[in-house]
């Protein structure tokens, strides 16, 4: 492994911010634990223990993003020109060596692996379902007969008889538009019996892989995911230049949706997470797969018994299996599929609950510290996920604290000397600098862009808390979760009404936190006229200021649900200005305090 200077800079850096967190944690719990009472006790020591949460998943976020690398891809094969002298040993591998040797027709026909697509569907638009199953027959690929397309239905269809596109679903796909020289699309539903498990997608691929004859690579895409020409060209170079290689992962790109981050307030396109995220975790070399656009060495997938089951993210838990068994994976980071984007808060919220469910599913019942076979960054990028979603949940607690300060006077945090009210502004500082500069790629490219996911991410944590707050309490209670598919492409809108009571928890606490500042001003107001102000009263800024950031946050939230359409003309500029200003505001007012006042007073 070759690190820069710069890559050895940044890693520097973040070795630096965890000997900070460390430090600035062990001082908070020696220095300001108020043990006046045992109930401000708990309380301060509750504090400091959702600042650790806090800085644990701050570390974390920044290991994945400290290093980035995603390929670019190799030059795409011309009908001459094969991935490799490929050869299939006893094992059912494939071995490369050189590009360039074999060019006679005869030859390519004889090393060009064999490919299966699946193509997932479960209740989508039919007219979605046909655009990507024609999508995916057009596919290109010199032996066009080494392809074949399979739709898997996971709908409410029981006999589980495959059957002839042609003889089943004539409203669905038309077969007089598929290619003569490649074999027509095949059509697979399976039986599900009541009460009897079926394990959701991953069970449909399962289900899939055992009625379908071997291949070579296994392709997956999603209903609504149409491929492009290039899909296969470009993968399958990947993973017959690499052998070790599991799978090769591409990004996801939607139909529907800006370009933007500005106009993308809540990520719906998941832009942090394929251009940020994924890149981090390529260059440590064990890229998660992401369900769909992706293309499988069937070898792999046969080492761990199939997709992995009883957890609704499947493909998380599928890559660290894998990872866990010594392969490796790859990241294009190319556009070779587009979809479409959840469009509403509804669709929106479904989609994001059902991924916090199956990663903190993953995180309580297959914890990756236990996981025999990863290595140790592995670990800790798997335990990333886990500890992400739970700082969010976490985040509940924070909104209650400036709401009981305001109503009771008590500050969450006891200082008895002055000093450490400037090392909190400090460590404050510092995390928000060194995270924005690790979040910026290697090489300084789009700078713009990568600011703004840095501050995006912090911003849709606070937005989505609820929802991933009861997560937590079910995956941690061993419940069965539910898989419900995101609507995309149908006919039929979301009502305001609806997606207003999914923002229920935003605007209620938005309403209690202006209530408590109301309160809080009612009764400065009243003692300032008879009694009078005292320095001390400026404790209030922390928990104003404090107020006014949530309150903007989550009140986009209510925005855009009312406007029933979350990916068009949006910008949250001014949220995003607005959140990482208001820290420094709560940062002076802290040092205004402890300049003014001792703590051990208030």
């Amino acid at each position: 492994m070759v690190f820069s200077l710069r890559i050895t800079f940044r890693i520097f850096l973040l070795l630096l911010c965890t000997i900070t967190t460390i430090s600035y944690t062990v001082l908070r719990a020696q220095y300001t634990i108020d043990q006046r009472t045992p109930a401000r006790i708990w309380y301060t020591t509750l504090v400091v223990f959702l600042e650790l949460v806090n800085g644990v998943a701050f570390l974390l976020m920044l290991l994945e993003r400290v290093r980035s690398n995603a390929s670019p891809g190799l030059p795409i094969p011309s009908s001459k020109r094969v991935p490799g002298d490929v050869q299939r040993s006893s094992s059912s591998t494939l071995k490369a060596t050189d590009l360039n040797e074999v060019a006679d027709k005869s030859n390519i026909d004889a090393v060009w692996p064999t490919v299966t697509i699946l193509i997932t569907c479960c209740g989508e638009d039919p007219e979605v379902i046909r655009g990507t199953v024609l999508a995916a027959q057009r596919v290109r690929y010199p032996v066009a007969s080494k392809v074949q397309v399979y739709l898997c239905d996971d709908g409410k269809n029981l006999d589980g008889i495959p059957l002839r596109v042609d003889d089943l679903l004539p409203i669905v796909l038309d077969p007089s538009a598929f290619s003569t020289v490649r074999a027509p699309p095949i059509y697979i539903r399976r039986k599900k019996t009541p009460s009897v498990p079926h394990h959701a997608k991953a069970g449909n691929l399962n289900h899939a892989l055992k009625c379908t004859p071997y291949s070579d690579f296994v392709a997956v895409f999603d209903a609504d995911m149409q491929c492009d020409p290039d899909f296969l060209l470009e993968t399958v170079s990947r993973l017959c230049e690499d052998k070790q290689a599991a799978f090769v992962q591409t990004p996801q790109s939607f139909t529907n949706a800006e370009e933007s981050s500005a106009r993308d307030p809540l990520d719906t396109i998941s832009r942090v997470y394929y251009n940020v995220i994924l890149p981090g975790w390529a260059a440590w070399g064990c890229t998660p797969c992401a369900g769909t656009n992706f293309l499988m060495r069937r070898a792999a997938i046969d080492s761990i018994g199939g997709f992995p089951t009883g957890c609704v993210t499947e493909d998380y838990l599928m890559s660290m299996k894998l990872h866990g068994k010594g392969w490796t994976s790859l990241y294009l980071n190319k556009v070779l599929a587009r979809g479409l984007a959840p469009e509403n808060i509804k669709d929106l919220f479904r989609q994001r609950s059902r991924w916090a469910k199956g990663n903190l599913q993953i995180w309580f019942n297959h914890n990756p510290i236990i996981e025999p076979g990863l290595t140790p960054i592995q670990r800790l990028l798997y335990m990333s996920v886990g500890v992400g979603y739970l700082n969010s949940a976490l985040l509940v607690f924070w909104m209650v604290i400036p709401i009981f300060h305001l109503i009771t006077g008590i500050l969450p945090i006891f200082l008895q000397d002055t000093w450490m009210a400037y090392i909190i502004v400090a460590q404050l500082l510092f995390t928000q600098v060194a995270g924005i500069f690790l979040s910026i790629p290697s090489g300084g490219d789009q700078f713009t862009e990568h600011l703004l996911s840095f501050w995006s991410s912090s911003q849709f944590a606070w937005m989505f808390q609820y929802y991933h707050a009861k997560a937590t309490i079910v995956s941690f209670l061993g419940r069965d979760l539910s898989f419900k598919v995101s609507d995309k492409g149908g006919l039929q809108r979301s009502h305001v009404s609806a997606s207003l009571r999914l923002t229920w928890f935003n605007l209620v606490v938005s309403v209690i936190m202006l209530a408590a500042l109301a309160y809080r001003i009612v009764l400065l107001t009243i003692k300032a006229k008879n009694t009078g102000l005292n320095p001390q009263d400026v404790q209030y800024l922390l928990s104003a200021v404090f107020i006014l950031n949530i309150i903007c946050v989550q009140s986009q939230v209510v925005f855009l649900a009312i406007k029933d359409n979350i990916l068009r003309g949006c910008s949250h500029i001014f949220v995003l200005v607005w959140q990482n200003l208001s820290l420094f505001g709560v940062g002076a007012a802290l040092c205004i305090l402890a300049k003014l006042v001792g703590f051990s007073d208030v």
